[in-house]
């Protein structure tokens, strides 16, 4: 998965995925996460820090206008995200992120399995602008390779995937718009 957290298969507890440990101090105030070194983006970059950071900077600006947005707003500096990012996330080095909320907040590592903190790739984003949407690059097991609106989406395998044996399939195609009596020959097929 993409998340920066994901969840336990009984979907009660939030487990490492590509932040590996974390801790969080005695109020609940300041999460330190420290990154799985090797996890790489579709494009074969190692994901770093500065992809977190950037990603949760992005997330909260209004100009994205992510529906997300209000999730992440016990993040110190989130009533100025706009002007410069969320002064409550500092990258420590590559491989470390500390998050400063403004008050403790229970739900936050739970928040922090969302898809709206998926982690994604700046230069790409900056790059793709907003078709970055269509055509989006990530760190999860498989990776966009065909989309044709309003028909099928094809997702490949990425041979990168920090987890070893995963996925277990090559690819998946997800055909959409389609009568359910044409879909249901064709899942038969």
């Amino acid at each position: 998965r993409v998340l920066f957290r994901s969840w336990s298969p009984d979907g009660n507890e939030v487990v490492p995925n590509i932040a590996e440990s974390w801790e969080v101090n005695e109020d609940g105030t300041r999460y330190t996460f420290h990154l799985r070194k090797g996890v790489k983006f579709h494009n074969g970059r190692e994901m770093t820090a500065d992809d977190v950071k950037y990603s949760l900077d992005r997330v909260t600006n209004p100009a994205t206008q992510s529906p997300g947005a209000g999730f992440f707003g016990s993040i110190a500096g989130f009533d100025k995200a706009g002007d410069g990012g969320l002064s409550g996330v500092e990258v420590v080095d590559p491989a470390t992120v500390k998050i400063t909320l403004t008050r403790p907040d229970a739900t936050f590592l739970h928040v922090m399995a969302l898809n709206f903190s998926f982690v994604v790739p700046k230069e790409v984003v900056e790059a793709e602008g907003a078709d970055f949407g269509k055509k989006p690059v990530g760190t999860g097991a498989y990776k966009l390779a065909e989309w044709t609106l309003g028909q099928r989406l094809v997702f490949e395998k990425n041979a990168d995937y920090w987890r070893p044996g995963v996925p277990f399939l090559d690819s998946i195609v997800f055909e959409v718009g389609q009568e359910p009596v044409v879909a249901l020959l064709r899942l038969q097929n």
